[in-house]
């Protein structure tokens, strides 16, 4: 995961003059040099998912391929995952900014400074709540790219075979307790998950992967017992699963 802590907006006017149309006014979203979206005036928000880097030839949504994220929100930040889609369609290809990074998060209070005055972007408090689909997708885009599950379902299968060693379980233990997220997220997959995204909080279950080093996994935070998601770069989503879906 990674917050934009930083956000810089950069005015500018995409060229489609040559379909008889005025060049409009865009806004792009930018972290340091990286273009998160190219246009927060017409990028499709109030629909999931939703194509964040436009067509610059034609401004419209869904002309080119490619460019997707799923859109939701917890009671402090707005997150950006993977687009919910088929997965044998390729249309939808998630964004560029999350697949080396994995989600995207931001503050809620600066996405309503940047929908003000934009009625085509939703305040935050419209965007859909955080799932157990939206977690499962956070959690395994935080694992490293080289080292990352196709399906959150098989994640602990994957882990299993790859890892030698956890900071404190054996990769028995380790599976245990990955399975019971999974199971957990996935009788979720469509209901809120109460809680937030936190950062710097207790000490993660770092995973150790046979293969050169830095590639390792900080996989979850709590007890074995009681676990939830580390999402990457020190995040973790804060939850405390109840006994029945």
């Amino acid at each position: 995961m990674f917050f934009v802590e930083h956000p810089k907006l950069e005015a500018w006017n995409p060229n489609v003059s040559y379909l008889g149309q005025t060049n409009p006014q865009w806004t792009r979203l930018l972290s340091g040099d990286r273009v998160l979206t190219n246009s927060l005036e017409w990028a499709v928000w109030r629909e999931n998912p939703v194509q964040v880097v436009l067509c610059e030839i034609c401004g419209q949504d869904g002309c080119a391929a490619g460019g997707y994220v799923h859109v939701s929100r917890t009671a402090q930040y707005v997150v950006w995952t993977s687009p919910q889609i088929d997965e044998a369609d390729d249309w939808y290809d998630e964004a560029y900014a999350i697949v080396p990074r994995g989600a995207l998060l931001f503050r809620r209070s600066d996405w309503d400074e940047w929908s003000r005055g934009r009625t085509a972007m939703p305040p935050s408090e419209e965007l859909p709540p955080v799932t157990g689909r939206v977690l499962g997708d956070a959690w395994r885009l935080g694992m490293p790219a080289a080292n990352r599950a196709d399906k959150l379902v098989e994640l602990p299968d994957f882990v299993g075979e790859r890892a030698v060693a956890s900071d404190s379980l054996t990769v028995n233990e380790l599976q245990a307790a990955l399975r019971g997220i999974v199971d957990q997220l996935v009788r979720r997959a469509d209901i809120p998950v109460p809680g937030d995204f936190v950062h710097g909080d207790g000490q993660a279950e770092t995973v150790y992967f046979d293969v050169p080093l830095g590639q390792e996994w900080q996989a979850f935070r709590g007890s074995p017992e009681a676990p939830y998601p580390a999402v990457g770069g020190g995040w973790a989503y804060e939850t405390e699963w109840p006994n029945s879906a």
